[in-house]
């Protein structure tokens, strides 16, 4: 009986220790290092509103790396061995698209309007590019978030060419409008005042009503315009991990007054909505890409209509929180495939050697009773 014992015991560890061989193989097949990571998007993976970011010193042009944004975040997680922050506030497809094709020069406003915003010139656009497609030749992973400017930003835009030609406009106001697009920082002051210009033209309904169909006019704009994205960056790197970020509804919490328990912002969620569905589903290289949901990304607090201090908060309370980059960060690392981050891999592979130690265990406990 003791000598069958014995035997049985040697069985029981042999397995064990094979199990936990399979375990760590297991974790060292899955386990899938990002050497070198790329951030391509517009304000929100530039860390725009965060301690640190300064507009000022141009680091929005010029890539600056932003403790406690979502990449930084995420660079550090996967422990990257190069991080390429290529991401722009104000940016849109458009631009990404113009950046990877010789032949597309951008929209009617790329050129006039959004370069002067940034305060780039043509010849740093160019470089930018050439920057833009060594980053991507190299990388192991990139992640993609753009689509925001593409409709709200387009819709500003339009709203000034449309109050321009308006009969009596206001040349001096009209100037003072044009001053606050051509800085990136102002553009929230840019947008109240267009709408102020329109309350004094009596074509209020009419900016409304353009702004509204030009947000539209961006959405089918991005929907032309993101898969010619995709499509060039798997031309330059086929082999990259791509994840596309969804985009999340800034005002989803603003009410007409504190008190009110209707959130009027919340209709906004028609253009998220579509945009989102558009990347996660319709997009035709959707089926290539990962597509990782942000819904829930929590902003800045916004004070109600009525107050009259959205205009003054809008630029940078459409932006993440600290929170809100960590939750980005993380909803990113879940839908990366299975095993690459190395706390999920290890805490699988010690899963397996633990269910084979308690299996073990009670069949040892079963025989020797």
């Amino acid at each position: 009986m003791k000598k069958r014992s014995t035997r049985l015991l040697s069985l029981c560890l042999a397995i064990v220790l094979t199990a936990g061989l399979l375990a760590i193989n297991g974790f060292a097949a899955s386990e899938k290092k990002y050497g070198v990571y790329t951030a391509i998007g517009d304000s929100i993976p530039a860390g725009y509103g965060l301690d640190g970011f300064d507009t000022k010193s141009h680091e929005c042009w010029n890539g600056g790396i932003i403790a406690d944004s979502y990449p930084v975040l995420l660079a550090d997680e996967l422990d990257t061995d190069v991080y390429n922050p290529m991401s722009r506030p104000g940016f849109r497809t458009v631009e990404l698209r113009a950046l990877l094709d010789d032949t597309y020069s951008g929209d009617e406003y790329t050129t006039d309007m959004l370069l002067p915003t940034l305060q780039i010139s043509a010849q740093e656009f160019s470089a930018y590019g050439a920057e833009l497609t060594e980053a991507i030749k190299s990388s192991d992973l990139i992640t993609l978030e753009l689509g925001s400017n593409d409709i709200f930003t387009y819709a500003v835009m339009s709203m000034e060419a449309y109050i321009a030609k308006q009969q009596g406009v206001d040349k001096t106001e009209l100037s003072e409008a044009r001053s606050y697009m051509s800085n990136f920082e102002t553009l929230d002051k840019a947008f109240s005042k267009l709408m102020d210009m329109a309350k004094k033209l009596n074509v209020t309904a009419g900016a409304v009503s353009l702004f509204t169909a030009d947000m539209m006019k961006g959405y089918v704009n991005f929907k032309i315009n993101l898969p010619k994205c995709v499509k060039a960056i798997y031309a330059l790197n086929p082999d990259v991990e791509l994840l596309v970020v969804g985009m999340y509804n800034p005002f989803r919490d603003v009410k007409l007054t504190d008190q009110s328990l209707l959130k009027i912002g919340k209709a906004a969620d028609q253009f998220v909505g579509l945009m989102n569905v558009y990347m996660k589903t319709l997009c035709p290289y959707a089926y290539k890409y990962t597509y990782v949901d942000v819904t829930d990304a929590q902003v800045y607090q916004f004070s109600s209509v009525v107050s009259g201090e959205i205009p003054n908060e809008l630029l940078k309370n459409v932006h993440p929180t600290v929170a809100g980059h960590r939750y980005i960060a993380d909803q990113i690392i879940a839908a990366l495939p299975a095993g690459t981050a190395s706390n999920s891999s290890s805490a699988s592979a010690a899963g397996v050697a633990t269910g084979a130690v308690t299996a073990v265990t009670r069949l040892l406990g079963a025989r020797l009773r």
